[in-house]
């Protein structure tokens, strides 16, 4: 008898199964892109509606905040070796300045110590110039570029390796002599 819970909806009754109303596309709320959540509990991690018709997108969402020119995207650092391998860190316009420390504006805190905590080098990228410039800070170990000691600024051309200790980056510019936003009109212009 035991054998036969299912077959008088021993499960049915116990167990509601949901069906979605609607079918359209997803996304997750909460948690990474794995399906976790960052405590592992995967019932935290719940989906919305996105698209035609969806809060997410309809026409009550409210448009994402403008951000200020200066915090546009100018380049990236991806992180080939070391501890933090496979990131990436998005430059902005003017100095950038890299360390270990949470407030460095490229944060490298993945576990590399020869990196120092604020100020090991700096990056920054001139718009008027169309250039970047890379140049050691006060790092008491030597920032490299392309396997040379960085001593002085330096002309920073896309496709660059930059090595501090552990830690290889490959520098990634977007704004130079082929693009800059200002050449850009904004959406709300047009």
């Amino acid at each position: 008898m035991a054998g036969d819970d299912n077959e008088r909806g021993f499960f049915s009754a116990r167990t509601k199964r949901l069906k979605p109303k609607d079918t359209g596309p997803t996304r997750k709320v909460g948690g990474d892109d794995t399906g976790k959540s960052k405590a592992g509990d995967r019932a935290s991690v719940m989906t919305q509606r996105v698209g035609p018709g969806s809060s997410a997108a309809g026409k009550d969402a409210a448009p994402p905040e403008p951000i200020a020119e200066n915090e546009y995207v100018t380049g990236w650092l991806v992180i080939l070796k070391g501890p933090g391998r496979g990131r990436s860190i998005s430059l902005r316009y003017g100095l950038n300045t890299a360390g270990r420390a949470s407030t460095q504006d490229i944060a490298l805190d993945f576990g590399d110590a020869q990196i120092s905590r604020e100020n090991h080098f700096s990056i920054a990228y001139d718009n008027k110039g169309r250039q970047f410039f890379i140049q050691h800070g006060g790092g008491q170990n030597l920032t490299y570029l392309n396997e040379t000691p960085v001593m002085a600024a330096t002309t920073l051309e896309s496709g660059a390796k930059i090595s501090i200790g552990d830690t290889e980056l490959l520098f990634v510019g977007l704004c130079g002599a082929d693009f800059e936003w200002a050449d850009t009109t904004p959406p709300e212009a047009s």
